[in-house]
């Protein structure tokens, strides 16, 4: 469904671009993941309330990013647009899901995801190519378990390496 000019529209490229931060002149991605970054704690909060109401806040975030995607591709009428940020928004609350957060692991894993998310080594680099809104979000999704699987791993090595 095609739409010109109205609110749907407007509502789409907000979300999308992730409150107009894939505007940014430079590193897009990188900007548009800040956001998340700002919300990952109040998700953790979520998260110890309840388990059942974390993964059912991440399936509506999952559904809010391909919605808005899908139709930020008729936007603005690319493939893959660096405009179309809120898959950086989603990938980064895959990083960081379950796990305990602070600065360190906030910072920890901003900066796994966003090498995950450029480098896109297989499978990421595959997804990438899946058609429309899916291939756009799908990439970073395994962006994001490939980061949170990192993280995991570097919060357990780091004890063993500094005794």
């Amino acid at each position: 469904m095609r739409f010109e000019r109205g609110p749907t529209r407007e509502l789409a490229r907000f979300i999308g671009t992730a409150g107009y931060c894939g505007y940014a002149p430079f590193a897009s991605g990188t900007v548009g993941t800040l956001p998340a970054v700002v919300l990952a704690p109040g998700l953790a909060l979520l998260a110890a309330y309840s388990t059942a109401l974390y993964l059912l806040s991440l399936l509506v975030w999952l559904l809010l990013a391909l919605w808005a995607t899908r139709h930020c591709l008729e936007i603005f009428d690319s493939g893959d647009p660096g405009e179309i940020v809120i898959d950086e928004v989603l990938g980064f609350f895959v990083t960081v899901a379950f796990l305990p957060l602070d600065l360190t692991t906030l910072l920890l894993g901003f900066f796994l995801f966003r090498f995950f998310d450029v480098l896109k080594p297989p499978p990421a680099r595959q997804a990438e190519s899946l058609p429309g809104a899916v291939g756009v979000v799908a990439d970073d999704l395994i962006a994001g378990l490939m980061a949170n699987l990192s993280l995991r791993l570097l919060m357990w090595a780091w004890p063993l390496l500094l005794s």
